[in-house]
């Protein structure tokens, strides 16, 4: 008897660090899939960082602060003359009439004053 119930305790004893053993493994694999997915996520925040970087270098140069100068700012270098020309429709995405039909019929309806301020560019 006494035989036999250290065998139940032994078995019993086995099952505990069994179960044990293997929550602790299942943890163990589950804290490497995180660090996995954290390495993954610095690799990408350190390119992030590399192409800031690279972007900061370029906007602290003369080469950016001369094509905005001229773009948005209309500077010119010295000797230059900086010349300003109407927008098209097209490029400026104004909404217009679309067809020959509409643009005929929005043209008829306009007195002749403002037919001829619109050749001269006085309005659109």
């Amino acid at each position: 008897m006494r035989r036999q119930a250290f065998s139940i305790l032994a078995l019993l004893l086995g099952i505990y660090f069994i179960v044990a053993l293997s929550r602790d493994l299942l943890d163990l694999l589950s804290k490497r899939e995180r660090i996995i997915q954290e390495e993954a996520e610095v690799a990408k925040l350190e390119q992030e960082q590399r192409d800031l970087a690279e972007k900061l270098q370029y906007v602290s140069g003369d080469e950016f602060v001369e094509k905005e100068a001229r773009e948005k700012l209309l500077m010119g270098k010295p000797g230059e003359v900086v010349m300003l020309l109407p927008p098209d429709n097209d490029q400026t995405g104004q909404a217009g009439p679309t067809s020959d039909k509409d643009q005929n019929s929005a043209k008829e309806d306009l007195a002749n004053w403002e037919k001829w301020a619109q050749v001269f560019g006085f309005f659109r």
